[in-house]
């Protein structure tokens, strides 16, 4: 906490819902949304994910930090310590495979690195994977899209979009949901709209899972009866594998028309103005039952052994859909991965490539969302319309590659503008004096002790930009003396290895799941690592020697939430990012009934911003264009899912209104935080914290539109901003409006525990 920084708010909890009644669900949806009706709940029994308030206080200041950096300015940068490293290494060199499976990066196994470093405890886990896992071992993806498959009695849904599905031990439901707006969230219901079941089946497990696709199978008793789904999001057709079963499809509409006048092809009408499509390898043969209970049955006659693949169509699209749809029916996704290539000079290049079977692989069909039309580099596109999931319009793509060519970040270690002649000489002396206070950092929890690391270190790097090298030695012997006892497992709350799951946690948190913001259930662990991984490379770009002899233990960090490779059995590939959707998902071990979901994606651009930094200072370059990869993925999804403008927004016109989403879900969009519903606290949590590579994410084209809606907060008298919040919206606002901003922000007396007036000042004076 800075020393002139009272209080805090603490970092948003985990609301843990397993076990809760319906009861409990609705009361807190009264608290939450007060206009949700209970009957949209009853709908939707487990949408357990509407945002809980934690019963945190939140209103002292607590939030993010700052900085700001420039490699190509065009100006040679201060002179540095004698023990600075060699320069950055050449971004620009291809890196082969650097993020698939049969990645040539070798990782040591967490025994290995631990005899090389100071070792973390190992310590088995109080929550053990389910039977709902299979064969699958050590490391879980503990952060993965389709978690609720196997958490808890896996029967909470996931989001294959444009679909959700839930599971039970005897088939699945789904559906392909419209999005329904509104000013405070908006959402996609969970009911299903098909339920596919086997009587005969009476088990279910995870198969497999790679970086774009889950398989699934479900089994009779003896084995002899299979249905196995492989999951790939923009899949336009469900797809079922199966072997000898009877089956049946239960509906909660009524079916107004069964056409089967295609040998191929099945379509069914129902009364809520759907259509579906069913294709198969053989012909189905399908007997209609009355409706009974509230429920109209399709079944085949006969065991079935085949592919059947299901396909929703709105009822005004269906002939407009038909002819793609039905050249596309025989190809299947079983299987993906994908690869970063860095062989360009100015981008770098995200592949999928989609393994299939059924038919030729150029006729796969598949669905991109906004943020992958806006990269395609290589695509045949497709008209498919009336796909529309929480993200927006999908477009159809066919070929079973896609190369997504994103445009690579530039920004390292300082703002990309120099320091204002007019500001040098204050924030010389600004950051004397912030570095004469900064000796200590008070919480020992892994988040916020990281932010306050996170904090002093900056400070070493806004003294090199304003030239005064003669400040950064004290703040690297403080930073030192800081973080060595968590590296070294002495600290009050270390760090074990979670020898269950594969990672890292805080040792409190591994018993009690609610501590450290549910740090040993996997939430946020990019958000708390990062931070540490900033401070360390701070101090590695100022000391080479300290970072190559603790080089052991800082690779554990980064593979905690960033390892490139599954082989070490230690720690899970990338545990957060989705390299679908393009971004992390921070919840981890926690079953929700919208999905995954993040909050702060200004921490998660951070987290990768600090691997990338960790990279240059190592003079590694595979692990600084691994950092950058995964940040650019970041800030490009950041700016489509988080950020709305008139523009680009892809949510409805109600919500988009708002200009920000504060959480975001598979299946819903929340304009709140885990912390508190407050303007400051939706904008600021996807502001900070203020780091140079933060003038990518928060543009002028986004504050000019959220403006208004920022002065409105910072000039309320009834419940008026702590010090802390209203620092940032300032310091937000000041990205069109600096010269306001900056006789405003001359009031602020108090700063969030990983802020200081050098960072603020800083900001200001190389916008």
């Amino acid at each position: 906490m800075a020393k002139d920084s009272p209080t805090r708010i603490p970092r948003r909890g985990v609301t843990f819902v397993t076990g809760l009644s319906l009861g409990l669900v609705l009361l807190c949806s009264y608290v939450c949304y007060p206009g949700v009706s209970a009957q949209s709940f009853l709908e939707h029994p487990v949408r357990s994910s509407q945002v809980l308030y934690n019963g945190r206080d939140t209103s002292a200041n607590h939030v993010g930090e700052l900085l700001r950096q420039s490699r190509q300015l065009g100006r040679r940068d201060p002179p540095l310590p004698a023990s600075t490293p060699v320069t950055d290494p050449d971004m620009n060199a291809p890196v082969v495979d650097a993020t698939t499976e049969n990645s040539p990066v070798v990782e040591p196994t967490f025994q290995q690195t631990a005899a090389m470093a100071s070792p973390f405890r190992e310590q088995s886990h109080t929550l053990a994977p389910t039977s709902l896992w299979g064969s699958i071992k050590r490391p879980y993806p503990t952060n993965a899209w389709w978690l609720n498959l196997v958490l808890g009695k896996g029967e909470n849904p996931i989001s294959p979009y444009p679909y959700v599905v839930t599971a039970n031990n005897t088939g699945m439901g789904y559906s392909c949901p419209p999005v329904h707006d509104g000013a405070g969230f908006v959402h996609q219901s969970i009911a299903s709209d098909w339920v596919l079941r086997s009587d005969s089946l009476s088990q279910r497990q995870l198969m497999s899972y790679d970086d774009l696709t889950v398989t699934y199978q479900w089994r009779t008793s003896d084995g002899q009866g299979t249905l196995d789904s492989t999951f790939a999001k923009g899949s336009p057709y469900l797809t079922v594998r199966v072997k000898n079963l009877p089956l049946s499809w239960d509906t909660q509409h009524s079916i107004l028309e069964v056409d089967q006048s295609s040998s191929a092809r099945t379509l069914v009408k129902l009364n809520n103005g759907q259509t579906w499509a069913f294709y198969s390898s053989q012909r189905l043969e399908f007997v209609q039952s009355a409706m009974e209970n509230l429920r109209s049955t399709l079944s085949l006659r006969q065991p079935f052994t085949g592919v059947i693949r299901m396909v929703s169509m709105p009822t005004d699209q269906t002939q407009a859909l038909l002819p793609a749809l039905d050249r596309a029916s025989s190809t299947y996704v079983t299987g993906g991965s994908t690869k970063m290539d860095f062989s360009a000079k100015d981008s770098f290049d995200l592949k999928y490539t989609y393994s299939t079977e059924g038919g030729r692989p150029e006729d796969l069909l598949m669905l991109a969302l906004p943020h992958h039309k806006d990269l395609l580099a290589n695509h045949q596109s497709v008209s498919v319309p009336g796909f529309r999931p929480i993200k927006g319009e999908m477009t159809g793509v066919t070929g079973s590659e896609w190369t997504l060519r994103y445009p690579i970040n530039t920004i390292s270690w300082f703002a990309p503008n120099p320091v204002s002649d007019q500001d040098r000489d204050e924030l010389s002396r600004q950051v004397e004096a912030d570095i004469r206070s900064s000796t200590e950092v008070g919480p020992k929890d892994p988040y916020f002790f990281g932010k306050g690391l996170a904090r002093i270190a900056r400070l070493a790097l806004i003294a090199d930009h304003v030239g005064r090298q003669d400040l950064i030695p004290s703040v690297v012997d403080t930073l030192k003396r800081l973080i060595d006892p968590w590296l070294k497992g002495t600290n009050s709350n270390p760090l074990v290895f979670d020898s269950t799951w594969g990672g890292l946690c805080s040792s409190v948190s591994m018993s009690d799941h609610g501590a450290d913001f549910g740090n040993g259930v996997y939430n946020d662990h990019h958000f708390h690592y990062g931070y540490f991984v900033y401070a360390a490379a701070t101090i590695a770009k100022y000391d080479s020697s300290w970072g190559q002899n603790n080089r052991g233990v800082l690779d554990l960090l980064v593979q905690d939430y960033a390892s490139p490779s599954q082989n070490s059995g230690s720690f899970t590939r990338f545990r957060h990012m989705d390299f679908y959707d393009g971004h992390s998902w921070a919840s981890g071990l926690t079953e929700f009934g919208d999905g995954r979901n993040q909050e702060s994606t200004s921490e998660a651009v951070n987290s990768y911003y600090a691997v990338y930094l960790l990279g240059l200072a190592l003079n590694d370059q595979e692990l600084a264009q691994r950092g950058n990869g995964l940040l650019t993925m970041e800030l490009v999804s950041a700016k489509r899912y988080w950020h709305m403008t008139s523009q680009t927004s892809v949510y409805p016109p109600e919500f988009s209104k708002q200009k920000v989403v504060g959480i975001l879900w598979g299946t819903k969009a929340d304009h709140a935080t885990w912390f508190g519903a407050n303007i400051e606290f939706i904008h600021g949590i996807q502001a900070l914290p203020f780091v140079p590579v933060s003038r990518s994410l928060i543009t002028k084209d986004w504050i000019s539109e959220t403006y208004g809606i920022l002065e409105q907060a910072v000039t309320r008298t009834q419940d008026p901003m702590a010090d802390g919040w209203r620092e940032y919206m300032y310091m937000m606002q000041a990205v069109v409006n600096k010269d306001t901003a900056r006789e405003r922000l001359r009031g602020i007396q108090n700063h969030d525990d990983g802020n200081s007036r050098s960072n603020t000042l800083y900001w200001l004076s190389t916008l």
